[in-house]
């Protein structure tokens, strides 16, 4: 019986000691090992369907890179595509007691993590690299100002007639970016294209371990599969595939603590993919193709995620996004705990205390089997002392 308790008593110590460790982590993550890398002006997807682009688009040469600033986000969009290439998460600091911004996306030679997205079809305008739209925009910087919630930052080109404004939507205290295209068609004839959404990163080693899991890579859910991992690996080996049928799902690259993922929206039919290009690997979304007749218009739009793993606005976002945070092989026993945590946290503040807390309440809760162990272990000690007194007596009847 001393065995089993004790046992309980370190299991108990090693959650705890695990969801410090987790909240410390958190709290102050490490910054993302880099590696080298291309620059980001590789091609956006060419599908063999496609067509090449109709002339005129401008190539990268006038290329920006315009702020996006929130509460909680910094974002450095290019003019050119409207690629989302660095996003600072403005609440996390890069380590202990550091005062630059966290760094989730970035372009650089020593590491990219980029967010792309454009059109493609018949009248696509991001079929290859040389022939992107160099979009105009109105200021090279904004800023969520105090008392606003919403701050959308349009981007607009204009090409045999049709006109195509690419709007990134930012909320105030939210992670999720709504990017929408608005298409009007005046070309006098029928307009045809569909969007994609993928993430670009170097590909990289799963690293991590059995009690501490820092996976890097590749993640997605389909109607048929909640969530599952496609590593780098796995993306080197085969180019995933995938129908969303009913258009929900998504496709995610997820470190430890943060995750960027692209969810389409309202697009039944919509291909997940992946694909390599030299030591880069791109996981998506194809949206179908949309034909809008002469003097109409439509809109597509994505939502990305860019921030850290936060399980309930994560859910808010898409179903099962919030299935990106891995509690390791214990997580039959870490995810309530997590969950009674940040509950216990949410009224205390403090999470030393909310941990002290959640101790109290764990061995208040365990009371029952222990008050049953120590019964059991008081009657074997009665039990031995009957069997000591019996054995005297019997030893006194016989030398008698």
């Amino acid at each position: 019986m001393d065995s089993q308790r004790n046992i309980l008593l370190i299991g108990l110590a090693l959650v705890s000691f695990l969801l410090f460790q987790q909240w410390q982590s958190y709290k102050n993550p490490a910054p993302v090992p880099t590696q080298q890398t291309q620059s980001s002006t590789l091609p956006a997807p060419s599908f063999a369907d496609e067509h090449d682009p109709a002339p005129g688009h401008t190539t990268a040469a006038a290329d920006k890179i315009i702020t996006v600033k929130t509460d909680v986000l910094t974002l450095g969009v290019t003019t050119v595509g409207g690629d989302v290439v660095t996003a600072n998460l403005n609440e996390y600091a890069t380590e202990l007691e550091s005062s630059d911004p966290f760094e989730l996306l970035k372009d650089s030679q020593g590491h990219q993590f980029i967010a792309q997205s454009g059109l493609v079809g018949p009248q696509g305008i991001d079929l290859s690299s040389t022939s992107r739209p160099a979009y105009s925009v109105s200021a090279d910087s904004f800023t969520l100002a105090d008392g606003q919630d919403e701050l959308r930052v349009p981007m607009t080109f204009e090409a045999n007639g049709i006109s195509y404004t690419k709007t990134f939507i930012l909320k105030r205290g939210k992670y999720d970016i709504d990017v929408e295209y608005t298409v009007n068609n005046n070309s006098g004839q029928n307009a045809t294209f569909g969007m994609y959404a993928h993430l670009r990163q170097n590909l990289q080693d799963k690293g991590g371990s059995i009690t501490m899991p820092t996976y890097n890579g590749g993640a997605y859910s389909t109607q048929d599969t909640r969530y599952k991992k496609y590593s780098f690996e796995d993306m080197q080996d085969r180019n995933l595939s995938l129908n969303l049928t009913d258009g929900q799902g998504w496709a995610a690259m997820i470190q430890h603590y943060f995750a960027a993922a692209w969810i389409p929206r309202e697009a039944p039919g919509t291909n997940l993919y992946t694909r390599v290009i030299g030591n880069l690997g791109d996981i998506g979304v194809r949206m179908p193709n949309t034909t809008i007749a002469d003097g109409q218009a439509a809109t597509l739009t994505a939502t990305l995620w860019a921030g850290p793993k936060l399980q309930d606005e994560m859910a808010e976002v898409a179903p099962n996004l919030d299935l990106v945070v891995d509690y390791g092989w214990l997580w039959f026993i870490a995810k309530p705990l997590h969950t009674l945590l940040s509950f216990i946290q949410g009224i205390v503040v403090n999470w030393g205390l909310a941990i002290i807390c959640l101790t109290f309440i764990v061995r208040g809760a365990m009371y029952p089997l222990t008050k049953a162990q120590y019964t059991s272990m008081a009657k074997m000690r009665m039990l031995q002392l009957s069997c000591k007194q019996c054995v005297s007596v019997s030893a006194t009847t016989v030398s008698a």
